[in-house]
């Protein structure tokens, strides 16, 4: 109680003892800092999952979705059980599946993160003062005093409301109290931070889920399954697409249907977290607040109806109540329940909504959801078109319905994997047979280590028979450890002062600047010193972060390796290296000072501050407005009395006299509740209107080091770091990122290695660190775009505050027929998921089974037929094997034989290698321009990016065993253009007898691909880098016969376009295509080669239409050159 009260007189106090503190000097520290990192990692990963623990938390959650229709004898549970009973046995769950070995501590250590309304108690001070004030002035004996209370209350309200804006921030410090005092931390399931804020949930259920259309989807997809059977059995293949397409339409429609539901769960969960989390308090605030309003409604009726003592009375009682009720609840127990209730929901809203299971993954349904609705938009005709153009209009966004869907189809995996009824079943069959080995064991009383030997070894073969089932990446995501909290906040805090030590630096930079146009000398000096001292502040901290994340690499453990794996020796001494006195408290401070660390490291993170502020001060907004307008009209009242305006009392005379209460307003879980999502569906495109065209640059620090540790007087990093401030100079923007190479000597040398052949793979410690994610790059972004760019920055600032408005408004009964609406679709949309699986087993295209080809990031799976391209790796007597490329089908007579393919990931590159090599044509490879131009940040890995990591790490590592790497220059300097880059690849041929070289070029294009289409100057673009390309073929040992492959990311779409361009321009060379015969020889290029790539080769209209403008220029070259 003692505690609790000092807490009302310093509400950022934090009692108790963090859940991970180091209480010893730096140096100690840092040892274990070390040692707990590397046994927070041991203890939490895909290899110490429970997944008997996993299969039980999924089973519960079917167990209590269903008890109507299981039989109580067969329930987990037993049959008085109530849905709090489900849930806490589902929370039980959860822990025993991350690994957690005291769940009952980690249960108790919730109660810790509470802090109730603490960040509500200015503003409630300003409120009481404001309803004491309101006493007065209905007490009030003349005119005069009273209108010298109403101002006093206005300015009292007026600094009410800044007080209410300002608990944004302070809810914001205060949240940081739930990574700092608990054992552990639930993150938001994947759903809900893409889920859309409830109002709009809300009303998307309301447009959407209307029981006459759901039935009718319902029936039309079941109608069209029926027709595909009946097609299959026919045999009749054109009826068989007509119905497979049929079949596609209305099983996205339903996908929309049910995404939209998912949508609405997913934000309703969501809200729910944040209002049983804080229950207490959002009662007594919403007591408090019907008190004073029903106060001030009585207000209405004096004096003429109600004695004005009478008012004052009930003002007063209903201000008083207000004042003890949250004293109360801050006195008692409250918050910490609050607290504990909220991190507890956090866990059930994971059981409820983590897609753990094969069969419950819904990504396919959201795709062909969102391609759906993607639709719906692209369908709608402007008004006034006329029927012709209304008609091409839908026909056009059907066709590209269809070929989304299509590819989903073949992205999807073969299997769905076990869905919940069938893992109820297996768990069920599991607890079961445990049940009859404890009793085997009291009968033949058998020891208790041989019993429990039995016991582990049952569910160690669970374990290997469900090994697959699981998406375990997905838990131990959704899982935060105290040291794993910690040490992500150390990493964004560092890059965080990085990156605004830069801001600084430039802010000061341009200050002298300005003062050298004004000839000032004593600032000019005065700026140079500040700009040095800035200076070698920015590389004190550049060496912490650099410390810190070598440190991290150090320490990384593998899943299931063991600690003495990883350098804990080198990554101490990098630890101990760091000086910044926030990474310290972060680690050994008491409570208090690492929630200030965490929130500091928050607070440099873009977006996450704006979680609280924005969301505050849109649901806020109302009540804002009504706390200073109506007191402002209350003075305006008040004035006409002094001024005899009213010469007489009036009924309404007081009826403004008691609008201020400063709790929780209606609603106000919806707007918590938005934070999971609103740095992706928020946030994300805010920051990414501040992008300059001009990309920021990443800054390089490449040295030798003999040590471990970057000291600061050492001439090797004050050299590198010159270089770096030198690289400073020459831009005005934060960087994108750094990039740390160091260079250690050589096992057996006594120096740093001079040698230019390529190092060792222990010499060389490669980082990359990201700034882009640090509040002040955007910042600095953002004061560098135009003014056109900053307005509309600011215009979708004001918009996200005001749909938080607007949800303080509409947000609860909107929600409520929302409720009604889903209730009543809920059995016809559950008959629908249940056949998911089905339509998607009936949709899918025959592929390779078992998975012969890795796909790339794009999911695009690699068809089965004859036409894909095999490579022999390993040894000669090795059967070949599949690479993710087909042989292009050419109608037209063609010299060149074309291969598509997809950019392979990193662990398939070789076989792509093997391919240009033994074909002696190369590879050439379209790149995002992210991935060209910022490859750190992008999914893809480029070819050639592999190849040069291969030189470095792996210089004698045979490509697919068969060809070793001599040589990797950078050729075709003499092209200015850069857009592309082009490497010759010089490999030495291991399986031939005269161990023959072999020179082929690798072409990377990183081509504008906006909207994701290869306009006419991007094609034609193309085309000639081809046949730069091939002039290194001609140029090199001669051409070899063999497949020219040409890669793009899903492999259908840049590749596509080049090849079909590249054959029909060879055509029309040779005067066998025309204008006339164009559309024609498209169709003959294209649709055969839909069957072996897929259908969305030449992936849509639009590209086909931009590809036909370009043959169209093509063909009219021509002509003017046959005039000539």
């Amino acid at each position: 109680m003692g505690t609790r009260f000092r807490r009302l007189f310093r509400t950022d106090n934090v009692p108790g003892s963090p859940a991970c503190q180091f209480d010893t000097d730096w140096p100690t520290a840092a040892r274990e800092i070390c040692k707990g990192w590397v046994e927070a990692q041991a203890g939490h990963n895909v290899t110490t999952v429970s997944h008997v623990a996993l299969s039980r938390m999924k089973a519960l959650e079917y167990d209590r979705k269903n008890l109507a229709t299981i039989h109580p004898d067969q329930r987990l549970l037993p049959a008085t059980a109530t849905t709090d009973d489900y849930y806490q046995a589902g929370i039980e769950a959860f822990l025993a599946a991350v690994g957690e070995k005291d769940p009952q501590a980690v249960l108790e250590s919730f109660k810790l993160a509470g802090t109730g309304g603490l960040h509500r108690q200015p503003a409630t001070i300003g409120a009481t003062i404001s309803n004491a004030l309101s006493v007065a002035i209905v007490l009030a004996p003349d005119p005069v005093s009273r209108l010298a209370l109403v101002g006093t209350r206005l300015l009292t309200q007026t600094g009410t409301s800044a007080a209410v804006i300002a608990s944004g921030p302070r809810r914001f410090r205060n949240a940081c109290t739930e990574d700092v005092m608990p054992l552990g931390r639930a993150d938001a399931a994947p759903a809900a931070k893409r889920a859309p804020n409830m109002l709009k949930a809300s009303l998307g259920v309301m447009r959407t889920l209307k029981m006459k259309a759901v039935n009718k989807s319902l029936q039309e997809m079941h109608d069209a399954m029926q027709a595909l059977d009946r097609a299959r059995d026919s045999g009749m293949i054109k009826a068989r697409l007509e119905t497979r397409q049929q079949l596609e339409l209305a099983f996205a429609r339903i996908c929309h249907q049910l995404s939209v539901k998912e949508a609405y769960k997913a934000s309703s969960e969501s809200a729910k977290i944040e209002f049983i989390g804080n229950l207490r308090y959002l009662l007594t605030s919403y007591t408090g607040t019907a008190a004073v309003l029903t106060a001030a409604m009585i207000g209405i009726m004096t004096p003429l109806f109600i004695d004005a003592v009478v008012t004052g009375g009930l003002i007063g009682a209903a201000t008083a109540l207000t004042v003890v009720m949250y004293l109360g609840y801050q006195l008692s127990t409250g918050p910490a329940r609050d607290g504990e209730e909220k991190a507890r929901r956090a866990i059930v809203a994971l059981v409820k909504m983590l897609e753990v299971l094969g069969g419950e993954n819904t990504d396919s349904t959201r795709q062909r959801g969102a391609a759906y609705a993607d639709y719906l938009q692209e369908r709608k005709v402007p008004r006034f078109t006329r029927a012709a153009g209304r008609k091409k209009i839908r026909e056009a966004a059907l066709a590209r319905l269809q070929d989304k869907l299509a590819t989903i189809a073949s992205a999807e995996p073969a299997s769905a994997g076990p869905d919940l009824a069938s893992n109820w079943t297996d768990y069920s069959r599991h607890l079961k047979d445990t049940k009859a080995i404890d009793a085997n064991a009291v009968q033949n009383k058998l020891a208790p280590a041989e019993h429990q030997q039995q016991l582990t070894d049952h569910d160690n073969q669970f374990r290997e028979r469900h090994r697959e089932n699981f998406a375990i990446n997905e838990l131990v995501a959704a899982w935060k450890t105290p040291m794993q909290i910690r040490m992500g906040a150390a990493s964004r805090l560092l890059k965080g002062k990085v990156a605004q030590s830069y801001k600084r630096l430039l802010a000061l930079r341009h200050g002298e600047t300005a003062g050298t146009g004004h000839g000032r000398a004593g600032q000019t000096d005065q700026s140079k010193r500040a700009i040095e001292t800035q200076k070698q502040d920015l590389c004190d901290r550049l060496l912490d972060l650099f410390h810190l994340e070598l440190a991290l690499q150090d320490l990384k453990l593998a899943p299931g390796a063991s600690a003495d794996s990883v350098n804990q020796d080198r990554a101490r001494e990098r630890i101990k290296a760091i000086t910044d006195t926030d990474v310290h408290q972060l680690f050994c401070g008491n409570a208090e000072e690492q929630v200030e660390a965490i929130r500091l490291s928050k607070e440099l993170t873009a977006g996450e501050s704006e979680r609280y502020t924005h969301a505050n001060i849109g649901s806020a907004a109302i009540g804002i407005a009504l706390n200073i307008g109506v007191p402002m009209a209350d003075v305006v009242v008040n004035v006409g009395k002094v001024t005899k305006a009213y010469p007489t009392q009036k009924v309404n005379d007081y009826k403004l006299i008691s609008v201020s209460q400063a709790g929780a307003q209606p609603g106000a879980h919806q707007s918590a509740g938005n934070r999971a999502a609103f740095p992706q569906c928020d946030m994300q495109p805010l920051l990414e209107e501040t992008e300059l065209e001009e990309p920021a640059p990443e800054h390089h620090l490449q040295l030798a080091l003999e040590g471990n540790v970057l000291q600061p007087n050492d001439e090797a990093v004050k050299l590198a770091l010159k270089g770096l401030m030198d690289d400073l100079g020459k831009v005005d923007v934060v960087p994108r990122g750094l990039r740390l190479t160091l260079q250690h000597p050589a096992p057996d040398a006594a120096g740093p290695s001079t040698s230019a052949a390529v190092p060792a793979p222990q010499e060389i410690e490669e980082l990359r660190i990201n700034l882009k994610p640090t509040t002040a790059f955007h910042r600095v972004q953002y004061k560098k775009n135009p003014l056109r760019q900053r307005m509309r920055h600011i215009r979708h600032q004001w918009v996200i505050i005001g749909r938080q408005a607007a949800m303080s408004i509409a947000g609860l009964p909107v929600q409520a027929f929302a409720q009604r609406r889903l209730n009543r679709t809920r059995a016809p949309l559950n008959s629908a998921a249940e056949s998911v699986a089905d339509i998607r087993a009936r949709l899918q295209p025959t592929t390779f089974d078992p998975q012969e080809v890795p796909v790339n990031a794009s999911g695009l799976r690699c068809r089965e037929n004859a036409h894909v391209v095999m490579v022999q790796a390993g040894a000669k007597d090795q059967a070949p094997h599949p690479i993710h490329a087909h042989k292009i089908a050419q109608q037209l007579r063609s010299e060149t034989a074309y291969a598509a393919g997809q950019s392979p990931p990193e662990g398939s590159v070789d076989g792509f290698l093997l391919q240009g090599l033994a074909s002696g044509q190369g590879i050439f490879q379209f790149v995002s321009r992210k991935a060209h131009y910022q490859p750190e940040d992008s999914r893809e890995t480029p070819v050639i990016a592999h190849l040069v990591q291969h030189c470095r790490e792996h210089p004698d590592k045979l490509i697919g065993g068969r060809y070793k790497i001599i040589h990797f220059p950078r050729i075709g300097q003499s092209d200015t253009g850069k857009d592309f880059l082009r490497h010759e690849l010089v490999a030495v041929d291991m399986w031939s007898d005269k161990k023959t070289v072999v020179r082929v070029p690798i072409t990377q294009a990183g081509l504008k691909f906006t909207d994701r289409l290869l306009r006419v100057k991007e094609i034609a673009r193309a085309s000639a880098l081809l046949d730069a390309h091939n002039d290194r073929i001609q140029s090199s040992d001669g051409a070899v016969a063999g497949d020219k492959m040409i890669l793009s990311f899903a492999g259908i779409g840049r590749n596509a376009t080049l090849i079909t361009y590249r054959v029909l321009s060879a055509a029309i060379a040779r005067g066998e295509v025309t204008e006339e015969s164009l559309d024609e020889a498209l169709d003959a290029e294209i649709h055969p080669n839909r069957v072996r790539r897929g259908p969305g080769y030449v992936h849509t209209p639009q590209q086909r239409e931009q590809l036909r403008e370009a043959l169209l220029a093509r063909i009219a070259k021509q002509a003017a050159a046959s005039q000539v």
